[in-house]
């Protein structure tokens, strides 16, 4: 049963992430609280700096190979001989760029062994997520889980010793050593993984099937590229037109976003072999799949927006303290990017399994340049508030446009529960208002469970739905 498996990948994946990514925000609370607003600040653009750049090391390699492989599992060592080294020609010519990029914006020596550090750190983590990938496309998640989870534990465990440890008086070097470490080791067990247990791969140069895959993966690297630009570009010319105190504040209230988009980037990941397997076989299937998928994301997106924007202030001062309070602005300006975000992403998941990828990089290209010109513009005249304001608009572009392409091939059919949840809510939001007094963690639990009893009774949700995809082969 294709239900089953979507259950199944959903879980384990599900289930690794809500613990990385809650050991990854426990372990940037302290990075913040450890290092203060500005090394915070200058982490966080090491980070971003490198990760604009090091993206094309994979250049939609990863996605690729999971339709693919998908489709037709033999196919499986033929791609990995070949994308293995065109993966490792790219990330030598990555860091060379790097390297002279760094040069050129005159930093120091330290700048540049740190943004350096930031970079293998995140080829590496490039490398273990095109593995990953193979494990997907044998829907195989629990391989995804079980690596996730040990290079979370492993760099959890490193970077506290080191921030509490009186031995380091160099805390951001050793941090960033930490985290080469953790996804060094990450590469090692995946690739061992994939050769051990799915296809014993070997260095392959095959230039004609080269050109078949870059062929078809441009539309995905480029998306790809234009995703990570309005992720991660705001965070480097606030830097250099602001500094990295502003960065810092920016970047706590964007973490905190940002962790929450693990959710539907974890189930897009987990229905995308369904639904390229549907695409081919059952129109009426990828339907179900893509709809479900959508309603399933409003419904959780909606109270995650609304209790933050609400709660903005207690969140930010509970996790970071006084130092880090103007960044409640940004939090919520940034709850809205939830609505937006969580919807549009299983959207563009389904243009990518249908073989429309060159209409989602379209979307997202057109996406990357208004943020480009927008962060420039508002981040001069309204620092980090501005950033926030860009990556919003720039969301809100993105998500006109995804929905625009997508309903050229099939609706999404959230007009019909749209109204109902929106009756829930604001049961949820009165009684924040009128218990504010509460500790924020009670009040956001509470909230909760208000918001999905009320779906339950008000039958927006039904026994049926909650068996998370129920879809027959």
């Amino acid at each position: 049963m294709i239900a089953r498996t979507i259950a199944k990948n959903t879980f384990f994946l599900i289930f690794a992430e809500i613990i990385a990514i809650f050991l990854n925000f426990v372990l940037l609370i302290y990075l913040a609280r450890f290092l203060g607003l500005h090394d915070f600040g200058f982490f966080m653009f090491a980070l971003s700096f490198a990760t604009l750049f090091v993206i094309g090391t994979d250049f939609g390699l990863s996605e690729l190979v999971v339709r693919e492989v998908a489709r037709n599992k033999n196919l499986a060592k033929r791609y990995i001989d070949n994308i293995l080294v065109i993966k490792t020609i790219f990330s030598v010519i990555i860091f060379a760029l790097i390297f002279l990029m760094i040069l050129l914006l005159q930093k120091s020596e330290a700048v540049l062994l740190l943004v350096l550090m930031a970079s293998l750190y995140i080829v590496f983590n490039s490398f273990s997520g095109f593995f990953r990938g193979i494990f997907q496309a044998f829907e195989q998640m629990e391989y995804i889980a079980i690596t996730r989870l040990l290079q979370s534990f492993l760099l959890f465990g490193i970077t506290l010793y080191v921030l509490f440890s009186p031995l380091y008086a160099n805390k951001l070097f050793f941090v960033f050593l930490a985290f080469v470490f953790s996804s060094l080791l990450a590469f090692l067990l995946t690739s061992f993984l994939v050769r051990k247990k799915f296809a014993k791969f070997h260095i392959r140069i095959d230039f004609s099937f080269w050109r078949k895959i870059l062929h078809e993966t441009w539309p995905f690297g480029l998306a790809s590229i234009f995703s990570l630009i309005y992720f991660y570009l705001p965070t480097v010319f606030l830097s250099f037109i602001k500094g990295d105190a502003s960065v810092g504040l920016f970047s706590a209230a964007f973490n905190l976003i940002f962790g929450l988009y693990f959710i539907p980037l974890m189930f897009a990941s987990a229905i995308f072999p369904a639904l390229s397997n549907s695409f081919k076989k059952s129109k009426k299937t990828l339907a179900k799949i893509y709809q479900k998928s959508i309603m399933f994301m409003y419904l959780l997106s909606l109270p995650f927006a609304v209790f933050t924007f609400l709660l903005s202030e207690e969140i930010i001062v509970f996790l970071y303290g006084q130092e880090f309070f103007e960044a409640k602005i940004v939090l919520q300006t940034l709850s809205f990017v939830l609505l937006l975000k969580y919807t549009s992403i299983i959207a563009g998941t389904f243009l990518s399994s249908i073989n429309e990828q060159r209409k989602r990089m379209t979307a997202q290209g057109i996406a990357a340049f208004f943020c480009l010109i927008s962060s420039i513009v508002l981040i001069y005249f309204f620092d980090f508030f501005g950033a926030a304001v860009s990556i919003l608009l720039t969301e809100l572009l993105l998500f006109g446009l995804y929905f625009w392409f997508a309903t050229r091939f099939q609706k999404s059919g959230l007009r019909k529960k749209f109204v109902k949840p929106l009756i829930a809510i604001g049961a949820s939001i009165l009684f924040i208002l009128t218990f504010r007094f509460l500790n924020v963690l009670i009040l956001l639990v509470i909230s909760l469970i208000i918001y999905f009893v009320l779906l339950l009774f008000l039958n927006v949700v039904s026994a049926k739905d909650l068996n998370l995809i129920r879809v027959q082969k």
